[in-house]
């Protein structure tokens, strides 16, 4: 009987706070994204609680280590490939863009087509 309550709360509270409205939006850098106050505090009330879930379940199941040598690889060197792919590919950009001589299009083509 508490599963059928459950799952019709969540449905229920996943319609109610859910971005599913087509009407009455702002901009599209406007958030939250409604201009009606009701769905304003719907939507804003929502992401929290979505975010809290979210976070508090993967922290529960998640959060243990499942082989100690791959998690060592996988959270001990994710580190290490953020800091020095961002080193390697500033100076293979400075390279490229000082010593060839393209105009700024050139370069920002270059640069966004690249990176």
């Amino acid at each position: 009987m508490w599963t059928i309550v459950m799952t019709f709360g969540f449905f229920f509270t996943y319609s109610l706070t859910s971005p599913t409205n087509i009407y009455g939006q702002g901009y599209l850098f406007y958030y939250p994204i409604y201009n009606s106050l009701t769905l304003r505090c719907l939507f804003s009330v929502g992401t929290w609680m979505w975010l809290y879930l979210i976070c508090y379940h993967l922290s529960v199941v998640a959060n243990s280590k499942f082989d100690e040598k791959w998690y060592n690889l996988i959270v001990g060197s994710s580190m290490y490939v953020y800091v020095f792919h961002y080193f390697w590919l500033s100076i293979v950009l400075r390279a490229v863009l000082v010593f060839t001589n393209f105009t700024f299009a050139g370069n920002a083509s270059f640069a966004f087509i690249f990176t």
